[in-house]
């Protein structure tokens, strides 16, 4: 096998089955569930919709973080920083 290598990093590349076996040093990774009502590739509505369901329920929970956490991630996860740094 052939190692990939950068100035910082050595890669060599594994068999499926050592690699599944591999404990994950990042976790897991979700994003958003996929939502019928934004079927296209611009996901530009989807975010605004997200962000807004975020906020409502902020202000329906009286600010609880903990009680909106989902909808924080869920926006987050698929909303630009920029995006959310304007609204």
């Amino acid at each position: 096998q052939q190692a990939i290598t950068s100035p910082t990093l050595l890669i060599t590349p594994q068999p499926r089955e050592k690699m599944a076996s591999a404990p994950n040093l990042y976790g897991k990774f979700t994003t958003v569930p996929n939502d019928a009502r934004f079927p296209n590739t611009n996901q530009t509505q989807h975010c605004w919709t997200l962000y807004n369901e975020w906020i409502l329920c902020l202000k329906k929970n009286d600010g609880d973080e903990e009680r909106c956490g989902q909808r924080r991630k869920n926006a987050r996860s698929l909303c630009p920083e920029a995006n959310l740094a304007e609204w």
